[in-house]
């Protein structure tokens, strides 16, 4: 499976937003990364 480079970008982009709005609902107390 081989993605094009603005499959990749707009991928990428959704995960950072995703992450992002993760991280404005949730703030942790520690600095240990919630993987």
């Amino acid at each position: 499976m081989s993605l094009t480079r603005e499959q990749i970008k707009k991928v990428e982009h959704t995960i950072k937003e995703s992450l992002r709005n993760k991280f404005q609902s949730y703030k942790p107390e520690t600095n240990n990364m919630p993987f």
